[in-house]
């Protein structure tokens, strides 16, 4: 697909495009559901710590700080490939 624009021929690659939606569409998506999973940890965590169930509030805080952790690494992964 082409298209005359000011003079130039700009040509657009379809399948790279398709290629870059899908690639931020599953990005998008998973990086919700990680950040979904440490709010759910953190709320189970506080609900365990207010029943006095220690370890389990311990277990679900860590699930929360391990996903909020991939969520900041996803987004340095993501900042480095855009400056790179």
């Amino acid at each position: 697909m082409s298209a005359l624009v000011d003079g130039a021929l700009l040509s657009v690659i379809v399948s790279e495009l398709l290629e870059t939606i899908a690639y931020s569409s599953v990005a998008a998506i998973g990086l919700t559901v990680i950040f979904s999973v440490a709010i759910v940890g953190v709320t189970k965590s506080a609900d365990y710590a207010r029943d006095d169930r220690r370890a389990a509030s311990v277990g679900a805080g860590a699930v929360a700080v391990l996903a909020v952790g991939f969520c900041l690494a996803s987004v340095g992964a993501g900042i480095l490939v855009m400056i790179s």
